[in-house]
């Protein structure tokens, strides 16, 4: 799997906690994951700022500005390695019936597929 795609669903796993109608199931099932994912999110989120670093990047919101566009370039290409890494990941099955997260969106579902596993009902 790639590691964007893990460091995507460990992000949008930070947004569904945050709800308040949550089963008890739901929370359960998000903290193995969440647990599970942690250190791949960690190891995305220390080489990309690595990266940023080694660049001498400006940020400012969410742009990132750069001395010269070859660098920029540069940059990306080096981003674009890291986005595609593939990792070998094993996973707990995690199961969930859509009303256990009753906000969620076709969009979230979407990027935790793969990790989760959703039960129409």
């Amino acid at each position: 799997m790639i590691q964007l795609k893990i460091y995507k669903a460990y992000e949008e796993t930070q947004i569904l906690i945050k709800e308040n109608n949550l089963s008890i199931n739901a929370k359960w099932q998000l903290f193995k994951l969440r647990k599970e994912l942690l250190p791949y999110y960690e190891f995305y989120a220390s080489e990309s700022q690595q990266l940023i670093s080694k660049y001498k990047t400006t940020i400012k919101g969410n742009l990132i500005e750069f001395e010269s566009p070859e660098l920029a370039q540069e940059y990306q290409s080096k981003q674009e390695e890291i986005d595609k890494f593939d990792v070998e990941i094993s996973l707990s099955e995690h199961q969930l019936k859509l009303s256990d997260i009753p906000n969620i969106t076709v969009e979230q579902i979407e990027l935790l597929d793969g990790f989760i596993e959703f039960i129409p009902e």
